[in-house]
């Protein structure tokens, strides 16, 4: 009731009561439950997992189980460097060395293993058993090099990575009785009854990636790494190991990567330093995040998708032209959506519900 000098006391009248009381009835949109919230980033993943497996079924087109096979790769390898370049806000340049280092591992794994121990074990089982000692040895390599560079910050961590990744390409060059140096490692032919293998392996490979990018997301360890991305100094306050957080965060990138550079092995039939240590696969790896939504669960997935589509278009015509158009692409995110494509369908619906 109004009660304002100079104004006649009002009282609600019987229609108001009741326009309100059916406004309150009127059941409302209700947004998803928290808990099945939860499971709609595991259901996304398998039924990615589940079109990636299906499409050898049917198509009998070769080359697009390759750039299938190429995408899932990528997207594990864009995943793995956001859980320390994301997550944690650790941009690494040398990452290339992870790759290059799982790459080379399960090449000399799979040609010399037989003949220096006499096992004759067939391929796919050596491939299977090779795939966990690249990621392991790369995963080691991380520690030991994380441990001093990680006390950096910020761009002086990234200079350092740079150096890393020159120097462990400089070594594998001049490796020549590992690695073939100049010259590589010319696979054999055999290597391709391996592609179908490779291709359901680099399927399950991608969608156990980003079920555990979505877990470490939600977990404390996530919460933690999220903390040093924001602000190290507090983080640190507040009670978080940054170290050994950053550490943890960058050993598991590189276990990725260096997972992905094995079954990139078995699609080719030439390793050479120069190809798998190379400065632009560390750029590319950063690339892909960035363009998609860095920090993010699907970003990395998106970019990869992206990047691995352009590639496709613009190589079979300028082959060495991929690279600057996705720099180009990189330039208008940062300048207009620094959230990447997923920052950008986020921001639209707010921007069209207003």
């Amino acid at each position: 009731m109004s009660t304002r000098p100079g104004r006649v006391p009002t009282r609600p009248t019987a229609v108001g009561l009741t326009a309100a009381a059916a406004a309150a009835a009127r059941p409302r949109p209700r947004p998803l439950a928290a808990a099945q919230r939860r499971w709609l980033n595991p259901l996304a993943v398998l039924l990615l997992f589940a079109l990636t497996a299906a499409v050898p079924w049917l198509t009998t087109e070769p080359y697009l189980v390759l750039v299938l096979l190429t995408t899932a790769i990528y997207v594990a390898m864009s995943v793995g460097w956001n859980l320390v370049g994301g997550f944690a806000g650790q941009v690494s340049f040398g990452h290339a060395a992870f790759y290059g280092m799982g790459a080379y591992t399960t090449a000399l794994l799979l040609l010399r293993l037989p003949g220096a121990t006499g096992l004759e074990l067939p391929a796919p089982v050596l491939m299977i058993l090779s795939l966990p000692l690249a990621g392991l040895l790369a995963a080691v390599f991380a520690v030991l090099i994380g441990i001093p560079t990680l006390r950096l910050r910020g761009p002086f961590f990234s200079i350092a990575t740079i150096g890393v990744g020159e120097a462990v390409r400089l070594v594998a060059l001049y490796a020549e009785p590992i690695t073939g140096g100049g010259f590589g490692l010319s696979l054999p032919i055999s290597f391709s009854e391996l592609r179908l293998l490779s291709y359901y392996v680099a399927a399950v490979w991608m969608a156990l990636v980003i079920l555990g990018a979505w877990w470490i997301e939600r977990s404390k360890f996530g919460l933690g790494l999220a903390a040093i991305r924001l602000d190290e100094d507090a983080a640190q306050t507040l009670g978080v190991d940054t170290t050994r957080y950053k550490v943890l965060a960058l050993a598991l990138s590189a276990f990725v990567v260096g997972v992905a550079g094995g079954i990139f092995t078995t699609t080719q039939f030439y390793l050479s330093p120069s190809s798998v240590f190379a400065f632009s696969v560390s750029i590319t790896m950063i690339l892909m995040p960035i363009v998609g939504g860095i920090g993010t669960l699907w970003g990395p997935v998106i970019g990869a998708l992206v990047y691995v589509l352009l590639r496709e278009q613009v190589i079979a015509s300028r082959p060495n032209d991929h690279l600057f158009i996705f720099g180009f692409l990189l330039i208008l995110v940062m300048l207009f959506e620094p959230g990447g494509i997923v920052g950008l369908a986020r921001r639209v619906p707010r921007r069209l519900g207003r």
